[in-house]
């Protein structure tokens, strides 16, 4: 992989770090997949862009990003509206595999103790409050509990995971007319 021009004032792009206090790679050449985009260029992983006086902001992670038919969707966006409804106490969105768009935003929602709403009524939240339609998530899926990291942030691969099986499970059971198939989806194997 190969890195591009420097993205310019305010446009998001990958944050690299390069200079002589970057590792020169991992001792085992397979790990630097990825990792090292460059001769010496580290591939943070974040998303940033700079403002006017050359600061950096971080706006988020890479692998996090929903990709929909080549329009990039930052998952924040999504849960930041889903979380202005009054009812809801967390949002995770994720991207959920589609053999057309390649991903769909689907959004995961934990609602404040007590309360209660509907899909649809979360789904005309997210629509008036999203601004780019194909950010709208395609599924809302009403949870318990949100799976956390020990440092207390989502942790999106297992939700991801879950998106995943929900929709092979569909395909499986309804299109291949399999309805008492059930499928398991873990995370594992290369990201590449």
């Amino acid at each position: 992989m190969r890195t591009g021009g420097a993205s310019a004032q305010g446009e998001v792009g990958v944050l690299t770090i390069e200079g002589e206090h970057v590792s020169p790679g991992y001792r085992n050449p397979e790990h630097n997949k990825g990792v090292f985009v460059d001769k010496g260029v580290l591939n943070s992983g974040d998303l940033g862009y700079t403002d006017e006086t050359g600061r950096i902001h971080i706006a988020g992670r890479a692998k996090d990003l929903i990709i929909r038919s080549g329009h990039n969707i930052d998952p924040l966006m999504i849960e930041n509206a889903m979380q202005s409804h009054p009812v809801v106490a967390l949002a995770a969105a994720v991207g959920m595999p589609d053999s057309y768009a390649g991903q769909l935003p689907v959004c995961y929602v934990t609602l404040r103790a007590g309360a209660t709403v509907t899909e649809d009524e979360l789904r005309e939240h997210a629509e008036k409050t999203i601004a780019e339609r194909p950010a709208w998530p395609r599924h809302i899926h009403l949870v318990d509990a949100i799976p956390l990291t020990t440092v207390g942030e989502i942790y999106k691969p297992q939700l991801r995971c879950d998106a995943a099986q929900r929709l092979v499970n569909q395909i499986v059971c309804k299109q291949l007319a399999l309805p008492s198939a059930k499928v398991q989806v873990c995370e594992g194997g290369d990201a590449a």
